[in-house]
C-alpha cells in the first residue's frame, strides 16, 4: 500500500520550471518518494512508472493507492490503469484530509526540513526544488521510532546506511574543471554549491555559480562551514528571473557570483568630516558653525574621517570582508630579530 498526495502550484518555479512535487509513502517502511513535476498532468505517468519500478526492482506489486479527490489521481487514464492492474484506490472524502493522513503530514515533514535547509544556506527560492529532493533522501537515512529506531533504508533493503557521504547542504564546493578546451593557466576547479545526491550516480550534486548550470560530479573539495549566498537577507533575494533558468540545462545569461553583490553598512558620520573625504564637492556647512583652522598643535587624526565601510560578500568564506583603513604598524627592532643597541 502507498500513500500519494500532491502539492503545488508554487508561485516560483525550481531550476528545471517544476512547480508541484508529489510525495508517495509506503506504509510498510515509511520509504518516501519525491517527484518534481511542471503540471499536474503528469502524476499520471510518474505513478505509471512507480509501479513498475516497484514491481521490477522489488519485484513486488502495488496492491492499494490512498489519495485525496484530486483530479489527477480521479481521471479516467489513472481510473483505467487501476482497473488493468488489479489495484484498488482509495480516496479521502470531501474536506476530510485527515483520512490521507499519512501522505498529508509527510507533505508537512518535507516543507518543514526544506525550508531548514534553505534558510541555513540563505539560497533563493528558485532552489526549493533541490532542497525538497535532498530531504527525502536524508529522510529515507533517519531513524524512526515507528520503525524500531531503524531507517526506512535499512527496512527496504536490508542493510544499513553510509553516512561518509552526507555533507552540509549549500556549503561551498570547489568541483574538478573536466573541460576539454581549459587552458593550462584556466582554473583548475570550478566555484559550486552543494545541492544534493543524484538518484541514479555516485556523486554529488552541485550548482556552477559560473555557468549557471546543475551538473554531477565525484572529484570535488568541501567546505562545510562556507555558505556562498550566507550574506543575503530576505531584502537581498535573488529572484529567479535573475538567475535567468529558462530550461532544464539551467542556462542564464546573468552572473549569479555571490561576489558581484555588497552589503552597505552606514556609519554616523562626525562633524569634522571633511568634503574630500565624503566625495562631495558641493557640500554647505550650517551657517552658524565656523570650522576651526586646523594647527600644529591640534592636529588630531580619528576614525570618524574615514567614509562609511563596505563590506563585500568574500568569494571564499562567503562572510564580510572588511578593510579598516589604519595605519599600519612600524614593527620595532626587536619585532624584526634584530639586536637591540644598548
Amino acid at each position: 500500500m502507498i500513500h500519494c498526495d500532491l502539492w503545488g502550484r508554487y508561485h516560483t518555479p525550481t531550476l528545471s520550471g517544476c512547480h508541484y512535487f508529489m510525495c508517495i509513502v509506503d506504509d510498510f517502511n515509511r520509504a518516501i518518494w519525491v517527484f518534481l513535476l511542471k503540471d499536474k498532468t503528469e502524476t499520471y505517468d510518474q505513478i505509471v512508472d512507480f509501479c513498475s519500478m516497484v514491481k521490477t526492482q522489488f519485484s513486488n506489486v502495488v496492491q492499494r493507492v490512498r489519495s485525496d479527490n484530486g483530479k489527477e489521481f480521479t481521471n479516467k487514464p489513472s481510473q483505467a490503469y487501476f482497473r488493468e492492474n488489479g489495484i484498488l484506490h482509495e480516496t479521502s472524502c470531501v474536506d476530510k484530509p485527515q483520512q490521507n493522513g499519512r501522505g498529508e503530514r509527510k507533505n508537512r515533514h518535507i516543507l518543514n526540513v526544506a525550508k531548514a535547509l534553505r534558510f541555513q544556506a540563505s539560497l533563493p527560492l528558485c532552489f526549493w526544488g533541490e532542497c525538497v529532493l535532498s530531504v527525502a533522501y536524508l529522510i529515507n537515512r533517519t531513524h524512526t521510532k515507528v520503525l524500531n529506531a531503524k531507517t526506512p533504508y535499512e527496512v527496504l533493503f536490508g542493510v544499513k546506511p553510509t553516512y561518509d557521504h552526507v555533507k552540509v547542504f549549500g556549503c561551498l564546493y570547489y568541483a574538478h574543471n573536466h573541460e576539454a578546451t581549459r587552458d593550462k593557466f584556466d582554473a583548475r576547479a570550478t566555484k559550486c554549491i552543494f545541492l544534493g545526491y543524484p538518484y541514479t550516480q555516485k556523486g554529488w550534486r552541485v550548482y556552477d555559480l559560473g555557468h549557471k548550470r546543475l551538473f554531477t560530479s565525484q572529484d570535488v573539495v568541501f567546505y562545510e562551514n562556507m555558505f556562498p549566498f550566507g550574506r543575503f537577507t530576505q531584502a537581498d533575494q535573488v529572484s529567479h528571473e535573475f538567475l535567468g533558468h529558462g530550461d532544464i540545462e539551467h542556462k542564464a545569461q546573468h552572473s549569479l557570483s555571490p561576489t558581484h553583490f555588497t552589503h552597505f553598512e552606514e556609519e554616523p558620520l562626525s562633524n569634522n568630516t571633511s568634503e574630500a573625504v565624503l566625495g562631495h564637492e558641493n557640500l554647505q556647512q550650517p551657517h552658524n558653525i565656523e570650522e576651526p583652522t586646523p594647527t600644529n598643535d591640534n592636529v588630531e587624526e580619528t576614525m570618524d574621517s574615514v567614509p562609511p565601510e563596505v563590506a563585500q560578500v568574500g568569494p571564499d568564506n562567503g562572510g564580510p570582508s572588511t578593510n579598516h583603513l589604519e595605519k599600519p604598524a612600524v614593527p620595532m627592532a626587536n619585532e624584526l630579530g634584530r639586536p637591540q643597541r644598548a
